[in-house]
């Protein structure tokens, strides 16, 4: 019999509707439509699953989790938080909890809580073997690194925990981390150490882990050292600062150095300010031996994010000069733009579409934009997004408006892509507009300059793809500097439109953060 699942939460549609999804799926499910009520459940019921925005009324959602943790019956209740807490509120993730925005659909909330009891189940398995003192394998796609680490902490485990992955941004592809009683005592990939070689790892989300149980004092295969205590930040804060740094990486990934890029002193060693911080004086040491950014990062012995920054600010300030590359340094390499329940409704969409054949081919989606131009500002834009590969042409800006062909894909997850695919609008091609828009994602519209003009230009193939059964339309207006469109206008221009259907995309690269052209291809799931 599935698990018993909460549901706290004063938005009464949504909490009913996400109810409605897991029942089909034969969970038990309760609802209740405030924290005062979702305690009484929890102590009376024990769930296994809370479901609660962190706004819950009379006991918001982190204090339920507090209270409901601290209690031995109900200690193993996992929470799933719906949105950001405010600035304030301190939120102490659990072994396995997870924190979703709830803007999410009921059914992505409802996929996110059956992928989260699965994790949980894993995590399980992983605690009773190395409970018996037994060697516990698995795989990083399944079970963070994040979460290992917090259930060797409270399980006060001895032992190695060796790593190993075929995807990184810097330096080799394993590692091992030293753990007494709990505690990390030390990490090691490569040449870093340390904290250093700890946050490089969190980063890690493919590939195998490898828990041995024992004395941390016998060195691991991966190296020669004999063990004392060389981290002495406890366990619990080092992890916090390991996923805030990440999180900070991801972020900024758009404007911090690229690994393979070149670097140099822009100014006289003379002209170097003599008071710096050890950090800057270690960075700007490295960069006068060391020509480009990833040997830079590598030899200096702060974390990877923090160098990174490091000489973000020093290019700011003009006291060194970058070669930079197209591809940004993001931290996690794997992460695509998609959650992992759009990617499994994606990938059944992609099945049915098809008529469920054993491989399932990648999903088209057709782009057709109102001038040449529109389409080098879209590659720009693409550039920065995790899981998201450029063809050559579209690389080098070659896209005529007569060119039919593959501008690139956007990764889902391993077993599947999106290509995006030119469709010109000129008249010519208006015999394959209706082929081309037949069983795809969607059609995507491209807006350049005048919203007017642009749909004007763009209207014969618009009215012969909404003419099609089940349609799926959407425009994107490409936002120049000092673009400001008005709701009145939009609705004059785009009629038959809603927000679902209609993206706004600023094209100064200081103001597009990755996350707004990766929400937009979220939003593009079925």
């Amino acid at each position: 019999m599935k698990p018993l699942i909460l549901i706290a939460d004063a938005a009464k549609n949504r909490a009913e509707e996400v109810a409605a999804v897991l029942s089909e799926r034969g969970y038990g499910v309760v609802i209740a439509e405030h924290g005062v009520e979702a305690l009484e459940r929890a102590l009376r019921d024990g769930p296994k699953l809370v479901i609660a925005p962190h706004g819950l009324p009379l006991v918001d959602a982190p204090r339920l989790a507090e209270i409901v943790g601290s209690n031995p019956r109900t200690r193993d209740v996992r929470f799933l938080f719906l949105g950001e807490a405010d600035a304030s509120s301190r939120v102490d993730l659990g072994i396995g909890d997870e924190q979703i925005p709830a803007t999410l659909r009921p059914d992505d909330i409802a996929e996110a809580a059956c992928e989260l009891l699965e994790r949980q189940d894993r995590i399980a398995d992983f605690a009773a073997i190395t409970g018996k003192g037994e060697r516990g394998c698995g795989s990083l796609a399944e079970l963070s690194l994040a979460d290992l680490i917090q259930l060797l902490h409270a399980g006060r485990k001895s032992g190695v925990l060796e790593v190993d992955t075929d995807h990184t941004v810097f330096g080799p592809v394993d590692g091992a981390i030293w753990v007494r009683n709990g505690e990390i005592i030390d990490a090691r990939t490569g040449s870093a150490e340390r904290e250093k070689a700890l946050f490089r790892m969190l980063s890690w989300k493919t590939g195998d882990f490898s828990f041995g149980p024992g004395s941390p004092d016998h060195a691991s295969p991966l190296s020669h050292v004999r063990h004392v205590s060389r981290i002495e930040v406890p366990t619990r804060a080092l992890l916090a600062e390991g996923l805030r740094q990440l999180q900070e990486w991801n972020r900024l990934a758009t404007r911090l150095p690229t690994p393979d890029a070149s670097i140099r002193l822009a100014v006289a060693v003379d002209d170097l300010p003599a008071a710096v911080h050890p950090l800057t004086r270690e960075v700007l040491a490295q960069l006068q031996i060391h020509p480009q950014v990833a040997d830079v990062v590598d030899h200096c012995s702060y974390p990877d994010y923090q160098v990174l920054r490091t000489l973000h600010t020093l290019e700011e300030r003009g006291l060194i000069a970058l070669a930079r590359t197209h591809s940004p340094a993001v931290a996690n390499p794997t992460t695509g733009v998609f959650s992992p329940p759009q990617a499994r409704r994606l990938l059944e969409w992609a099945r049915e579409a098809q008529g469920r054949p054993r491989e399932v081919a990648n999903v088209r989606l057709i782009v057709s934009a109102s001038s040449p131009t529109a389409v080098a500002d879209f590659a720009n834009l693409l550039r920065p997004i995790p899981g998201v590969s450029l063809s050559a042409e579209m690389e080098r800006g070659e896209i005529g408006e007569d060119d039919l062909l593959v501008l690139g894909t956007v990764r889902v997850d391993d077993r599947l892509s999106i290509e995006l695919v030119h469709v010109p609008s000129i008249e010519r091609f208006a015999p394959f507009w209706a082929r081309a828009a037949h069983d795809s994602l969607g059609v995507l519209f491209l807006l350049s300059g005048a919203v007017g003009e642009a749909v004007e230009r763009l209207a014969p193939m618009s009215q012969t793809v909404r003419s099609l059964p089940r349609a799926r339309v959407f425009h994107a207006a490409l936002l120049a500097k000092g673009d400001r469109l008005s709701p009145d206008e939009l609705r004059e221009n785009l009629e038959l439109f809603d927000e679902a259907s209609l993206f706004l995309l600023p094209l100064e690269a200081a103001k597009v953060p990755g996350t707004l052209v990766a929400k937009m291809f979220a939003r593009l799931v079925p």
